[in-house]
């Protein structure tokens, strides 16, 4: 009996000291010599099973699955604890069952509940990029007889009918397998649970050619077929009584690209990339490299460490998105973040590639990568600053499975995920704030740009080129996306003087709205920021419109430098014609006490079926300096002054930049001004790309100065002309939901335009050389 016992407890032991995959056959094979036959049963009970593991999003993403499933395993054993049977348990979310069962303890305690370590696996990890990553939870733990059907199951999971649980798919941990070379799972049933006998389950996933493909098996002590649920092998506790309740996972020899070579602290180290997709932890994570030797690190999502680490530079506010889906209107919280660029703190708080994210019990199951959220909002000196949080919880936990991809990484290809992104995308772009941000970057960066005359000829040269080949600019308006007149947004924002006690309430005269969407207007209150926030004033809303309730449609933004956005969604079917929308400020308080004159600004609202186009912006008589085909700009300049990321070998880039902000940065676009804040497409020309730079030293030798600049201004017009293009069919694209294009296929796409005008140059400077035209 003892020998016995030993021999179990050398398995179990073994068990939960592999590494490496050598170890974990080592252990397949004690298991099978101590059955005495080698049973079979396939992950999922479905053979060449490696398919349906498959999923998308990276390995590194899905190595959190495995982490929420121990945060559930561990709520599961508290909820038992209180509640008996499961079905009994009363809590709508996560955090709610967090707070009410782990209440008591500190952020340690809770933590040492849910742990992950990464242990050496196929050394050296930092050159096979392959380590064992070891999940260890005190939840609630399996029985035999379970195994197949939740851990190893495919596509199926009890947590579906239930709020509290994070997980709802029944794909995420398996997601994980088919990027390890074995996995080794050791776990035992809680007495909370009321397991049918105390037991210590082992299990050695493993990988085998069968028939045409790959499957992912494991050894049972009988022999399994699809109606029979047969057990994996285990032993009684007694054999090893120091493995506590609750489940060890190993996913033996991991292939990652970030994990192996990053130290704790790094964008792509498994520390941020924990904080920043599990935003709001349900459970803080004690994580331990053991590859590094670095001490224990307690998790506790970006939120927190945000929070606890404040700062005056690093810029912040938040805004109630107004969603609306089928007439049913959500109000989605959306926070930013802006870090100073200068010290590069963002890289310290955000893991790699995470400029937006979507969350859903503050856990991340879409995100947004600095170029997509440049291309969506416009916003294109923010891309690498700012940290956004669009959160979900507002919708019905149905409608947000229907939202995301089983495994948490993206959006789904649907109506409801195509509209939340259009909705986010235009929110931002309208963000008043953000706006004037990212205008005072592009100032700062064009203001010392090497243009003139030669460069406003050049943008005037590519705008006519543009109109006799039948091409229009998709230009953009100002607040977020093309605007009728009498939309509601303010064209041009100036600087308003604000007060302790307000004077003025000002608004929009006319607004339409069409038929089921959202608009947003901007009013202007010239209070202090803090005026609405303080208590000291109430600003509603009344209209006569019968379909539309101030409470449910209409959502009311922060005050900020005199400015506040309010957004009112128009219900599917609303009776059509003109109506009264009215902000209404009541008796507020006075600094300096008593009460101060109600204000009240009306406006008419236009409700229609559908709001035409607008006609694309550019378009003119001729007769004013703005209209001269001036709604292109061309700008010189080099990595070091536009501070985007660019090296020498980008040749440029677009970006659309508002007309009011050219204005007063380049003297030689001060015609643009009245144009205000409409966005103008300007072509960013990198003066010391490589192959240009090159071209221009050579031909330097045998030309003039103005020969020089002449065929400099010939390159700009032609890798100018390509690149806007490109350019628009990027945007033709994010709006009709093609795939997203690579970010490192648009470079070489950026070189391909620029070589192939580099080309072209020498043969058109020998015709011009001959015929005497640059003498």
């Amino acid at each position: 009996m003892t020998k016995h016992l030993n021999f179990e407890r050398s398995i179990i032991e073994s068990a939960l000291n592999a590494s490496t995959y050598e170890e974990a056959v080592a252990v397949a094979r004690m298991i099978e010599r101590h059955i005495g036959v080698r049973y079979q049963r396939p992950v999922g009970d479905r053979f060449n099973n490696y398919g349906l593991m498959a999923s998308s999003g990276s390995y590194e993403y899905k190595a959190l699955e495995p982490v929420t499933n121990g945060q559930d395993a561990v709520l599961e054993r508290l909820a038992a604890a209180k509640w008996g049977d499961l079905s009994n348990v009363p809590y709508q979310s996560p955090a709610e069952a967090a707070e009410d069962l782990l209440g008591n303890l500190n952020y340690r305690q809770q933590a040492d509940m849910v742990t992950v370590a990464f242990r050496e696996s196929d050394p050296p990890t930092r050159s096979n990029k392959r380590l064992t990553i070891v999940y260890r939870d005190k939840g609630c733990g399996m029985e035999p007889a379970a195994i197949p059907n939740t851990i190893f199951a495919l596509g199926s999971s009890h947590k579906t009918g239930s709020p509290w649980h994070q997980g709802a798919y029944g794909l995420g941990g398996a997601s994980t397998y088919r990027n390890a070379k074995a996995i080794v799972l050791v776990t035992r049933r809680v007495p909370e649970m009321k397991p049918q006998n105390d037991r210590i389950s082992v299990a050695v996933v493993l990988w085998e050619a069968h028939g045409k493909g790959q499957s992912a098996y494991y050894l049972v002590t009988s022999n399994w077929s699809p109606s029979k649920n047969v057990e994996p092998w285990s032993a009684p506790a007694l054999a090893y009584p120091d493995f506590e309740p609750g489940t060890h996972l190993a996913l033996i020899s991991y292939g990652v690209e970030g994990f192996h070579r990053a130290r704790s602290g790094d964008e792509m180290s498994f520390d941020m990339l924990l904080n920043t997709r599990l935003l709001e932890p349900v459970i803080p994570v004690r994580f331990t490299n053991e590859i590094t030797r670095d001490k224990n690190e307690y998790l506790r999502g970006l939120t927190r460490r945000l929070s606890d680490n404040p700062s005056d530079e690093r810029l912040s506010d938040e805004e109630d998105l107004l969603y609306t889906y089928h007439g049913v209107s959500y109000r989605l919280p959306v926070k930013y973040y802006i870090f100073p660029m200068d010290k590069g703190t963002r890289r310290r708080f955000v893991a790699k590639n995470h400029t937006l994210v979507f969350t859903s019990n503050g856990q991340v199951h879409h995100h947004w990568k600095p170029e997509y959220f440049r291309l969506r909002t416009g916003l294109n000196k923010l891309d690498k600053r700012i940290f956004v949080v669009v959160e979900t919880d507002d919708l019905p936990i149905e409608m947000r499975t229907a939202l995301f991809t089983p495994d948490r990484s993206q959006l789904l290809a649907n109506e409801a995920a195509l509209q939340l992104e259009n909705q986010v995308a235009d929110f931002l772009a309208s963000w008043y704030k953000l706006v004037q941000i990212n205008n005072q970057l592009i100032r700062e960066a064009i203001s010392s740009a090497s243009s003139g005359r030669s460069s406003l000829d050049v943008g005037r040269r590519i705008a006519t080129a543009l109109k006799v080949r039948g091409f229009s600019l998709s230009g953009i308006g100002s607040s977020g996306g093309d605007r009728p007149a009498g939309s509601g947004g303010l064209r041009i924002r100036k600087k308003i003087e604000t007060y302790p006690d307000p004077t003025t309430l000002e608004g929009p005269d006319k607004l339409i709205g069409e038929d089921g969407k959202v608009r947003s207007l901007e009013y202007v209150l010239n209070a202090v920021d803090d005026f609405l926030d303080s208590g000291r004033g109430t600003l509603t809303f009344q209209t006569d419109h019968p379909e539309i309730d101030p409470v449910r449609h209409i959502a009311i933004g922060r005050l900020r430098d005199g400015y506040l956005r309010v957004q009112i969604q128009i219900p599917e079917g609303a009776t059509e014609g003109e109506f009264k929308l009215t902000a209404h400020l009541g008796a507020w308080q006075k600094i300096s006490g008593g009460s101060g004159p109600a204000m009240s600004h009306v406006s008419t609202l236009v409700v229609v079926d559908e709001i035409p186009p607008r006609a694309g912006s550019g378009r003119g008589s001729g007769r004013k300096g703005a209209d001269k085909g001036a709604q292109v700009a061309v700008i010189w300049m080099t990595p070091e002054t536009y501070n985007n990321d660019w090296n020498n070998a980008i040749p440029g880039t677009v970006d659309e930049i508002e007309a009011m902000t050219l204005a007063q940065s380049r003297p030689e676009y001060k015609e643009l001004e009245n144009l205000g804040a409409q966005r103008i497409p300007t072509i960013v020309l990198n003066r010391t790309y490589t192959p240009y730079a090159d071209y221009i030293a050579t031909r330097a030798k045998s030309l003039t100065e103005d020969g020089a600049r002449d065929a400099a201004d010939r390159y700009a017009v032609g890798t100018g002309l390509g690149l806007l293009l490109l350019h628009e069919d990027l945007k033709r694209r994010e709006k009709g939901k093609e795939t997203p294009v690579d970010p490192e296929q648009i470079v070489i796409s950026q070189q391909a335009v620029a070589r192939s005008v580099l080309l072209m140059m020498p043969a058109f400077d020998t015709l011009v050389s001959e015929a005497g035209i640059e003498d």
